[in-house]
């Protein structure tokens, strides 16, 4: 049992960090490409952290990867823009043009309830703030803004 080792300062104390032997460790490692997914004395090595994440659903792969989603957002911003013909400038100035306010609206949708972005994140991509994005998604899903077949 563990308590029956008692103390041992290879567990005590720090964290991701202070486990790859300070900043400037983490720095060396990430400057050659080496990103440690979690300290190894709570989940386990990164490599067995990493097989747990691509056996995880596809929401939760989305969680661990901040840089992959930010990059995967940037690029779905970018590839919508320009099937639109409307500068991702435009649609980051917080234009009220119609058809700009009509992209931003259906990317924030896309974004917060299928990709699971918070508000903020959402913003920040679309050049707004989180409670633009939060009044966006409540229109779109009020009924007053549905048309229904016997709507005059």
């Amino acid at each position: 049992m563990g308590i029956d080792q008692g103390r041992r300062s290879d567990l005590v104390g720090g964290g991701l960090i202070r486990s790859q032997g300070g900043w400037s460790a983490v720095k060396a490692l990430r400057r050659l490409g080496v990103r440690e997914k979690s300290d190894e004395r709570i989940l386990g090595s990164s490599e067995f952290v990493e097989q747990l994440i691509q056996q995880s659903d596809p929401a939760r792969k989305e969680q661990f990867s901040v840089h992959e989603r930010w990059q995967r957002t940037v690029s779905y911003v970018h590839r919508i823009c320009k099937k639109e013909n409307v500068s991702v400038e435009a649609l980051k100035s917080g234009s009220r043009r119609q058809k700009v306010s009509a992209i931003r609206s259906q990317l924030a949708k896309k974004l917060v309830e299928e990709w699971g972005i918070s508000l903020t994140e959402a913003g920040r991509h679309l050049g707004v703030s989180p409670s633009a994005i939060a009044k966006t998604l409540y229109r779109l899903d009020s009924p007053l803004s549905r048309t229904s077949p016997n709507s005059p």
